[in-house]
């Protein structure tokens, strides 16, 4: 079972990444738990394991890349991706080892 974190603050992007990711896994048959969550600080709090993280980059509170050093912290295998509409933070992703920098535009 793969544990699957989103952490996004606009539930809307949230929802729509879970879906994307249910039907990969789906696909695949591959078992995955997706835990969504809205504020930074509920993950920070909670103290889960998770092996695959989306973190949006800029939250009120804690931003995602910190919240990946908590993460990774945690497990340090953790696979990170980052998702922002802002391409500033291509380094500061690359230098905590994230996967990928998701760019989305705003609608």
């Amino acid at each position: 079972m793969y544990n699957i974190l989103i952490c996004d603050d606009e539930n809307i992007y949230a929802d729509e990444l879970k879906s994307f990711i249910e039907n990969y896994f789906s696909l695949r048959h591959l078992p995955a738990e997706i835990t969504i969550k809205c504020d930074p600080l509920d993950v920070v709090n909670d103290e889960s394991i998770y092996e695959i993280a989306f973190l949006d980059i800029q939250m009120d509170n804690v931003d995602g890349l910190s919240l990946a050093k908590i993460l990774k912290e945690r497990n340090s295998k953790v696979a990170i991706f980052f998702i922002t509409s802002f391409g500033r933070y291509q380094d500061d992703a690359m230098d905590l080892n994230a996967l990928s920098l998701i760019h989305i535009s705003e609608p």
